[in-house]
């Protein structure tokens, strides 16, 4: 087991704070305490031999035989309390780093990215989802959702048995594994393009597909009509997860954003918010960038969200078009006037060098190509109106810096 953990190239498998290095948790335990002790016999062993000549030269002084039966007076009576002292302060930093450890990567009250559970309404849709399912039904299931519906003779960890299960309930707001998002999103857009499928229900980002009702077409907002960019035909109320008030944007401002390829359209960000590595729990280094937009006018090109870091000399270390909830609800289908949540997965930072590095957010039209010199030459062109002091415009780019962060 140590050496699976030491010597595996995959990452998560060493870095001690995943399940696959459980089996060693005893081994290291019952190591501490053997660590321990022999760090306390050394320094009794220590003390005895700085003891000795002392002992020896008390008693090289002692005038009659009678005073040589006397208990030996120590030089350094100190030193008596030098273990206990030592035991002490190995306990104390055993504990401080255990507790340093659940500050970073617990789920305790004090940790770092600790949150009290709430019943939300998102939480109570799920629930009315599950009382649809009957009892005898196999079911396949998201990660998160399948101890809500466990109690059955089948279930399934999504996508495992998503072409045989009576029953497949996703919620694409949720913990996606095990894939990414964007694998994530393909799988269900695949099972729902397959035709064995129909949707029972769909609301605030959950959905709840039974075999063989009859299977969604294709919504006449998405950019295409075949593949996995396609957008399939679900209820209004499925995106319901995207539209916010006001009173919950983070980060007021507004800078409007002109589609070239639109004349007389426009979209606004009214908002952003930017979770740095800091933030999260995982020793993964993560970014999470949620942007909030409003349409102010009709017939909306499709478009898509990019982001980027910059380093100190503005030059683009890492940028991402993953905002999953536009793979569902494109801008062209958002109304005039709704304020929009689109939150981009949790990506990987670690390549990006250390320091200080500036987010930034842009829009792309849906036919640019991602990766190529077009993503950062044909961008929607953008004009400040409202922003704090720290957003600005980076020259010649078409993109606004929200936020520094540290990496």
């Amino acid at each position: 087991s140590i050496a699976l953990n030491l010597l595996s190239s995959y990452r998560n498998q060493y870095l001690g704070v995943f399940q696959y290095s459980a089996e060693i948790v005893p081994v290291l335990i019952f190591a501490t305490i053997e660590a321990m002790v022999l760090i306390t016999w050394i320094v009794q062993w220590l003390v005895k031999q700085l003891r000795a000549p002392q002992e020896q030269q008390t008693r090289d002084q002692e005038a009659s035989p009678a005073e040589q039966m006397k208990p030996a007076v120590f030089v350094r009576p100190g030193l008596r309390w030098l273990q206990p002292a030592v035991l002490l302060v190995l306990v104390g930093f055993t504990l401080f780093t255990a507790v340093r450890n659940d500050f970073t990567y617990g789920a305790l009250p004090f940790s770092r990215a600790f949150a009290w559970p709430q019943v939300t309404q998102h939480d109570q849709v799920a629930q009315q989802f599950v009382a649809m399912i009957p009892p005898s039904a196999s079911v396949s299931a998201q990660s998160s959702l399948v101890p809500h519906v466990s109690e059955r003779s089948h279930v399934y960890l999504f996508p495992y048995a998503d072409d045989t299960a009576d029953d497949i309930f996703l919620d694409i707001t949720g913990f996606t594994y095990p894939f990414a998002a964007s694998p994530y999103t393909n799988e269900v857009k695949k099972v729902l393009q397959s035709g064995r499928y129909g949707v029972e229900a769909a609301e605030d980002g959950l959905l709840l597909l039974k075999r063989g009702l009859p299977p969604p077409g294709i919504s006449t907002y998405s950019p295409v009509q075949s593949g996995p960019d396609a957008v399939p035909e679900l209820p209004a109320a499925f995106c319901s997860f995207t539209r916010v008030s006001p009173q919950e944007v983070q980060h007021a401002l507004e800078v409007d954003f002109t589609p070239e390829d639109s004349p007389g359209s426009s979209i606004s960000l009214v908002g952003y918010s930017v979770a740095p590595p800091q933030s999260f729990q995982a020793v993964t280094p993560l970014m999470q960038v949620t942007a909030y937009w409003r349409v102010n006018t009709a017939n909306m090109p499709p478009l898509r969200i990019l982001t980027t870091l910059l380093d100190k000399h503005e030059k683009e270390e890492f940028s991402s078009i993953d905002f999953p909830a536009l793979s569902w609800c494109p801008v062209s289908s958002w109304e005039p006037g709704t304020i929009v949540r689109t939150v981009g997965s949790a990506v990987y930072v670690g390549n990006v060098p250390h320091g200080i590095a500036r987010v930034t957010l842009a829009l792309l039209p849906y036919n640019v190509p991602f990766g190529t010199r077009e993503t950062l030459t044909h961008r929607v062109p953008l004009h400040i109106v409202r922003a704090p002091i720290n957003v600005a415009a980076t020259l010649g780019t078409n993109a606004v810096q929200v936020e520094a962060i540290t990496i």
